[in-house]
């Protein structure tokens, strides 16, 4: 997508590993370099592109395929749900209930699909989604707020669920260890991230569709459950939608074969992690 660069930040070290052992991998299809950790195998950008979550972000934007999208509309909401969303949603409430949190909730979609069973909290650092959220979904605790320092007491909600938010932060042990915190003994966490060992981000590399700006942190299942060991979950489901979707298209199939287009959605590219308490 079409996103406004405010500056951009050198590292010198791994932000999963601190390691100084990084290497370059490539430009991707905007020229936005990343780099490879040769300690823990994290891809991130170096450097480091800011920008802003505010309303800008969440209007109209231009996907990599060069669709317009509305991010808020009712029909990216119900694709959203449909496609991305519901396999969770379908797990949540299937359970008997308690305290769940959305950790960088977003517009909210997602909690506004959980059952009364739940009392949902979403923690969100952009304004424009808290007054939304306020407005359309009245009866969601959501608030402004940083991951890394969340407003909740310790032991306290039965699942904390992260979709496509890892990808954009920029201190992931801080707040793994925060999602260690606030979460029950027995509770889980469920994280949604795009997966950067995936097939078609191995085929087409710098035109890899999920690279860009926001994405300044590329996770794979490896470096994902290095993450969950900081603060000793395991991994006991996973899984990559794809085939019961919409992208599931012969179109989308032969795009494949041109690596020096845009890849395609594809299977693998989105990852998805159920961790609990390593016993």
């Amino acid at each position: 997508m079409d996103y406004k660069i405010k500056e951009t930040i050198e590292l010198n070290n791994c932000p999963l590993c601190a390691s100084k052992s990084f290497e370059f991998l490539y430009n991707d299809f905007n020229n936005i370099p990343y780099v490879f950790c040769n300690d823990c195998s994290l891809v991130f950008q170096n450097p480091r592109s800011i920008i802003d979550y505010e309303q800008d972000y969440w209007s109209m934007s231009k996907d990599p395929d060069g669709a317009l999208r509305d991010l808020m509309s009712e029909d990216e909401r119900k694709f959203k749900v449909k496609n991305r969303l519901i396999n969770e949603i379908k797990y949540v409430n299937s359970l008997p209930g308690g305290k769940i949190l959305d950790a960088g909730c977003g517009p909210g979609f997602f909690l506004a699909e959980i059952n009364d069973n739940w009392e949902k909290y979403g923690l969100e650092l952009s304004e424009y989604n808290i007054n939304y959220i306020k407005k359309i979904f009245p009866y969601i605790n959501a608030e402004i707020g940083v991951l890394e320092e969340m407003p909740y007491k310790d032991n306290f909600f039965d699942i904390v669920y992260c979709f496509q938010v890892m990808e954009h932060v920029q201190n992931p042990a801080k707040i793994i260890k925060e999602f260690g915190r606030v979460c029950k003994p027995n509770g889980k966490i469920i994280i949604s991230t795009p997966n950067i060992n995936s097939f078609c981000s191995k085929r087409f590399k710098s035109n890899y569709r999920l690279l860009g700006a926001p994405h300044i942190i590329m996770w794979s299942p490896i470096t994902m459950k290095k993450l969950f060991d900081i603060i000793g979950f395991k991994v006991f489901k996973e899984y990559y939608p794809y085939f019961k979707t919409d992208y599931f298209t012969i179109k989308n199939i032969m795009r494949l074969f041109n690596k020096n287009k845009i890849s395609p959605p594809f299977y693998g590219n989105e990852m998805n992690l159920y961790a609990e308490i390593d016993l």
